[in-house]
């Protein structure tokens, strides 16, 4: 999904963070975690809007919540799916991209039009959300994930990378 083609030397150290961040989130423990919060048997989960959050949330542990906002991508029947955004970048289970892209990539999957979507700062404890949060699976997940990113992705890194005007 992830949209890199551009010879700017800034955008090639993007899709190298992006290489290492797919690479986390496909490893054997990343997709046994991205599983069990979205409740599913095979892929890795992260794609799904129940772990959607749980993902959000871990990065915005992993970077910093002074640095990182949870957004959701709302249309006509609600919030459909959690990022976590950094800059002119979004996290998501597809990767880390701009913004703009992956408001493009969730108008797709979700069949929206673009003028009848958005994102907006998400809270994810609000009752009727179909995110998982608050629950004991969700907890362990955000933990084990933020684990996992700590250990393999420098955070200083990561800022400078994402967010590099702060």
């Amino acid at each position: 999904m992830t949209a890199f083609k551009s010879q700017d030397p800034h955008l090639t150290l993007a899709a190298s963070l992006d290489r290492a961040f797919l690479a986390v989130l496909n490893s054997d423990d990343g997709m046994k975690t991205g599983r069990t919060t979205a409740r599913q048997m095979w892929g890795n989960g992260w794609k799904e809007a129940r772990a959607s959050v749980v993902l959000a949330e871990a990065v915005a542990r992993w970077l910093g919540r002074d640095r990182v906002s949870i957004q959701a991508f709302w249309n006509g029947d609600g919030p459909q799916h959690a990022v976590a955004s950094i800059g002119r970048y979004a996290i998501s289970g597809e990767g880390i991209a701009t913004v703009d892209d992956i408001f493009k990539e969730c108008c797709r999957r979700y069949r929206t039009a673009p003028k009848a979507a958005r994102f907006e700062p998400l809270d994810a404890e609000a009752s009727g959300l179909k995110f998982t949060m608050g629950d004991v699976v969700a907890e362990q997940s955000i933990a084990r994930l933020t684990t996992m990113l700590t250990t393999t992705i420098d955070r200083e890194v990561a800022l400078m990378v994402l967010d590099p005007g702060r």
